[in-house]
């Protein structure tokens, strides 16, 4: 067995040449497990890599026995991982912070602990603080081991939270659109073409740090990608002036609901503040709705949801509504199936996220739907799920199109190459309303690192 204070001194020339190699921290983590058998997480590995680096500076060959007892009670530290509840939210630790914790408030140990009190409480604590000698002197100061268990204050989204949160978006009646608004001439647009503007598996409130997945994705970057989706929309629209547009709302537009989850209880890594993220997609689309209104005369809005946040889409949907319910010029579908059907001339537009089984989906769509299957010639299925695009023709004559996602990946989806190597995209489309898909255009984006 390797002596544990080798294990600590090493540990740092272990890391630093993989690191020279160019291995994220999620590589050096499945490296790490390769070698070792022991599982850690990309940011346990590189805390105990901070750790070890300190470590090794008072380190050397003349160490007494109680330095290797103090060294080996380091590396338990090292080995101590969080833990999560999946089904609660709960996380559940064991950690070292700087002070008393015995004289600290439980919200000044939430944010020594990275955690703002607002989203997470206390559910059970304890703590034993030790007075350590800083390094190089004489002089000591306070550690803390604390021992918790946090749960998230508030694990959905609740209706009322929804319907405060719209009162304030649509109160505010002067919040400016991306776009010039400018008057709708009517006759200057073709009845015959439809602007198909599609899902947008944007993964709002998605968290993804380079040291991890090589990229970085956050609240801030993908709002940035929603808006230049809503400007080549626009600029699209005003060169083709199709008489009509259809918004399709949900397909993982949020990246999980407010407990941090996806709506099948898969842990991801997500910006927490719900409330926050409900309004900022809230009024992302708010604003994009009413710069369209001003460049096309029709328009109408589904919803097809998506597999991370059901709840939170569905509320994104309502709001948007009940806001626009007296608006003659904008159509809300009030149907909320899992698949949906939009009859345009001699089209018949299918939805579904993709995330269910595509032989049984292609195949059930010409009875479910039977009266709109056979009153048209041309048949799409459009769906998300894998991020990346992807077109193909079955025997029953139906085209099904998947969309690609304007997101990048977190470490999650990195680690079990989901639309991994892909480059983050969306897709436009127009249709002429007898010959069917008349244009497409790709919008890509580039990685931020």
């Amino acid at each position: 067995m390797v002596d544990k204070m080798s294990e600590i001194m090493d540990l740092v020339k272990y890391i630093e040449n993989l690191r020279s190699n160019g291995y994220t921290w999620s590589q050096i983590s499945d490296d790490y497990y390769d070698q070792t058998g022991i599982m850690k997480t990309s940011n346990a590995m590189r805390k105990a890599y901070e750790h070890a680096k300190k470590r090794k500076l008072d380190l050397g060959n003349k160490l007494v026995d109680d330095s290797k007892a103090e060294l080996e009670k380091e590396l338990d530290r090292l080995n101590e991982e969080k833990s999560v509840d999946f089904e609660t939210g709960e996380i559940v630790a064991t950690t070292t912070i700087e002070g008393d914790a015995t004289k600290m408030t439980p919200d000044d140990i939430l944010n020594k602990l990275g955690y703002a009190p607002e989203v997470w409480k206390l559910r059970s604590l304890k703590v034993k603080s030790w007075d350590q000698v800083k390094k190089g002197g004489t002089d000591t100061e306070k550690l803390s081991s604390v021992r918790y268990i946090l749960a998230p204050k508030n694990p959905e989204l609740s209706i009322n939270d929804a319907v405060e949160i719209a009162k304030e978006v649509f109160s505010k009646s002067d919040i400016p659109t991306k776009v010039k608004k400018k008057s709708v001439d009517t006759n200057r647009f073709d009845k015959n073409k439809l602007l198909l503007v599609n899902q947008i598996e944007l993964h709002l409130g998605k968290i993804s740090e380079s040291e991890d997945t090589g990229v970085n994705y956050n609240t801030e970057i993908a709002l940035d990608r929603f808006d230049k989706i809503v400007g080549e929309v626009i600029a699209f629209q005003s060169v083709n002036k199709c008489g009509q547009a259809l918004v399709v709302i949900g397909g993982d537009f949020f990246n999980s609901e407010s407990d941090g989850h996806t709506f099948n209880k898969t842990p991801i890594q997500n910006d927490h503040r719900y409330k926050y993220l409900f309004k900022k997609g809230l009024t992302a689309y708010k604003e994009f709705i009413d710069a369209l209104m001003q460049y096309v005369p029709s328009i109408t809005v589904m919803l097809c949801e998506g597999n991370h946040a059901r709840s939170m889409e569905f509320y994104l949907y309502e709001a948007l509504k009940n806001h626009y319910d007296n608006i003659l010029e904008v159509e809300f579908i009030d149907d909320y199936k899992s698949t949906q059907c939009r009859v345009f001339g001699n089209n018949a537009l299918f939805f579904n996220h993709g995330d269910v089984d595509m032989k049984r989906l292609v195949s059930s769509l010409p009875g479910e739907f039977n009266k709109e299957w056979g009153l048209t010639d041309n048949h799409y299925l459009f769906i998300g799920h894998f991020h990346k695009s992807e077109v193909s023709n079955t025997e029953n004559g139906l085209q099904w199109i998947r969309i690609p996602a304007p997101c990048s990946n977190d470490e999650w989806t990195t680690r079990n190459r989901f639309g991994a190597g892909t480059r983050p995209s969306y897709q436009l489309m127009t249709f002429d309303d007898m010959d069917g898909l008349d244009l497409s255009r790709f919008i890509y984006f580039d990685e931020v690192v």
